[in-house]
């Protein structure tokens, strides 16, 4: 999920040129363009009220691949390469979009830091637990948002049951790169995670059944109010296949930026025994 604000970056994903939720029906074709890894649009199948057997949130996260590339709708020339760090419970991802060091942790103010792209820091529980947001790190804008308490971005329970929804409500707290110890702003958010069910879902990795999860993300800055729409796809032992994701910033009551992007992934190298072929 990614979510803008000048200074302030939520680190992830994408949305589609829609009114109200950034939607996605059956038969839906996303982000097709013609580029060096060939066709990189997603197919929709029919969403289904039901869940995946054994899957949990801890192992959407600890099992997704190591390496991605994704497209954006919005300008297909640009690639982000994702890199994922697994260590006990917590996981970094960075993205990076043009050149720079993709190694998650690595100093985001060194000479070799990206100059655009984020690094998201995540806790995962145990084995059944929920998966949270506790920092995000904006490249281009060189500011680090905090979450306090964390935010819950992948629910422990997985199951589809309509009318549910995991809810979080937190602080946050962005930090100039160059000084972490000042605050430039900070605020109160809240954000409702809604497992929809599963969607059939054929791309560039293949033909997969993936759960579609829906975030709703509002959150007060000042005179500055944002609100992030997002839809993520996740198939088990890749991680996200597709991301899309809407922003919304008033002031005052006046707009003053809005944001539609898509992200598809396109490569992955899916770890160990984890290759993404069409099943």
């Amino acid at each position: 999920m990614l979510v803008a604000l000048g200074a302030m970056t939520l680190g992830g994903c994408a949305s589609a040129p829609l009114s109200g939720d950034p939607d996605a029906s059956p038969g839906d074709t996303i982000a097709t363009a013609n580029t060096s890894t060939g066709a990189a649009g997603y197919s929709l199948g029919a969403l289904r009220s039901e869940s995946l057997p054994e899957v949990t949130g801890v192992l959407l996260a600890l099992e997704v691949s190591k390496f991605q590339r994704s497209l954006s709708e919005a300008d297909p020339s640009v690639v982000r390469r994702v890199r994922r760090e697994v260590s006990g419970g917590r996981v970094t991802v960075r993205e990076v979009i043009g050149e720079g060091d993709d190694t998650p942790g690595a100093n985001p103010m060194g000479n070799s830091a990206p100059k655009q792209g984020e690094e998201v820091s995540l806790v995962a529980g145990d084995k059944a637990g929920a998966v949270h947001l506790t920092s995000v790190v904006d490249f281009q804008d060189k500011v680090r948002t905090d979450f306090v308490p964390f935010m819950v971005v992948i629910p422990a329970d997985l199951s589809v049951s309509p009318g549910r929804s995991t809810v979080s409500e937190f602080e946050m707290i962005v930090h100039p790169l160059k000084d972490p110890t000042s605050v430039q702003t900070r605020g109160r958010a809240r954000n409702e995670v809604t497992v929809e069910g599963v969607q059939r879902v054929r791309g560039p990795l293949g033909e997969h059944d993936a759960l579609r999860i829906r975030s709703v993300l509002a959150a007060s800055l000042g005179v500055a109010k944002v609100k992030n729409e997002s839809l993520t796809w996740y198939a088990p032992g890749i991680g996200v296949v597709l991301a899309k994701e809407r922003t919304s910033v008033t002031a005052l009551g006046l707009p003053v930026r809005g944001d539609e992007v898509t992200w598809v992934t396109v490569q992955s190298d899916g770890g160990e025994d984890k290759a993404a072929k069409p099943k």
